[in-house]
């Protein structure tokens, strides 16, 4: 019957039958705990290799910026308009609340923020014309090959001008000499460096005592006006090639997020 004998249906031969089921049973559940063990293992493992891809791609950012005194310099602008800001928190020498008829804290010159408004239109207006005036030819923006030419180029020019001894603080000036792609990863790596010091400026500006809520929405105000730019940048024809747009949209998804990042909200 179906192939089985007479010996294969007692009670001895069934029990046999169930008891190898049992241990076949038993090595699935193990393999099944093992590859739940080995895919959590994997799982961690492949977030380790991703955040420890995008450290060294942040590493290579940073040093990027560290070798160009045109990029570094925006750090010592922001911190400078901050310090600036930081002063005009406390009255001049010299003014008498009494004799002006008003409390220092009251008047428009008490926690001034058109220092750091004026040095990030700057930033934005330098990153926008360097861009501009660098553009890349129609038919290079729409080639595929990899934007690590421009990373590549931007290192070379950089170590040629420190054979040479050329001063990376002749701010324009090198910016004449460099190729295209050059002034175009320059001005990238300018507004990446300003958004970076934006995340920090709600900490760099923290105790300090004005209208509730006043040091926040002008935090967000210069935040919303960086954000414009990356938009121009990455979603209109700024001058980029595509390559390098989606080079700089994923640098945005992976270190900087909303609000600079659109494709989040």
């Amino acid at each position: 019957m179906g192939g089985l004998t007479v010996a294969d249906l007692t009670a001895e031969a069934i029990g046999q039958a169930e008891a190898r089921l049992h241990q076949q049973t038993a090595a699935v559940e193990r393999l099944r705990a093992d590859l739940q063990r080995l895919q959590a293992e994997l799982t961690a493992a492949e977030a380790e290799r991703t955040r420890l891809t995008a450290a060294l791609r942040w590493r290579r950012l940073m040093a990027e910026v560290e070798a160009d005194a045109n990029v570094a310099g925006i750090t010592a602008a922001l911190t400078a308009a901050v310090a600036e800001f930081r002063r005009s928190l406390q009255p001049p020498s010299g003014y008498d609340e009494i004799s002006e008829g008003i409390p220092y804290i009251d008047t428009d010159d008490c926690g001034d923020f058109s220092p750091l408004d004026l040095c990030i239109e700057d930033c934005l207006e330098r990153v926008s014309q360097l861009v501009e005036n660098n553009r890349a030819e129609p038919a290079s923006q729409k080639r595929s090959s990899s934007s690590s030419h421009s990373q590549d180029n931007f290192n070379k020019k950089l170590s040629e001008k420190k054979k040479n001894g050329n001063n990376d603080n002749d701010d324009d000036d090198d910016d004449d000499d460099d190729d295209d792609d050059v002034c175009r990863r320059r001005a990238m790596l300018m507004l990446l460096v300003l958004t970076v010091h934006l995340g920090n400026l709600d900490d760099q500006l923290e105790n300090v005592v004005l209208e509730e809520g006043e040091v926040t929405r002008e935090a967000d105000e210069l935040r919303d006006n960086v954000a414009d730019v990356w938009n121009q940048m990455l979603y209109t024809d700024s001058g980029l090639t595509e390559a390098e747009k989606e080079e700089w949209k994923s640098v945005v998804q992976t270190f900087l997020g909303a609000p600079y990042d659109s494709s989040a909200s």
